[in-house]
């Protein structure tokens, strides 16, 4: 779970709200070190503010759903995850 407190942007007095993620992953171990399995993961903002003014209805919420890909060679561990959108309001969908 990730919490990203966004900041005003100085140059064009526009604040893009704050954002939380989060994601769930199931994997399976197919060998030591080697995960497979499928994700979701949500994101929600706050509603964004322009010169102080908030703008009605700009929060956004998606939803994906996809795979991912988990390997560890001692020191590196790496994951590849590929989700696409099932939801998404106020946002483009991908």
């Amino acid at each position: 779970m990730k919490y990203y407190f966004r900041l005003e942007n100085p140059a064009t007095s526009a604040d893009p709200g704050d954002e939380l993620q989060a994601q769930v992953l199931f994997g399976y171990e197919t060998s030591p070190g080697v995960r497979i399995g499928p994700g979701v993961n949500w994101m929600i903002s706050g509603e964004k503010k322009v010169k102080g003014t908030r703008i009605e209805g700009s929060a956004v919420q998606v939803v994906s759903a996809g795979a991912e890909f988990y390997f560890k060679i001692a020191p590196l561990s790496v994951t590849l995850s590929y989700m696409a959108d099932v939801y998404a309001e106020n946002a483009p969908r991908g």
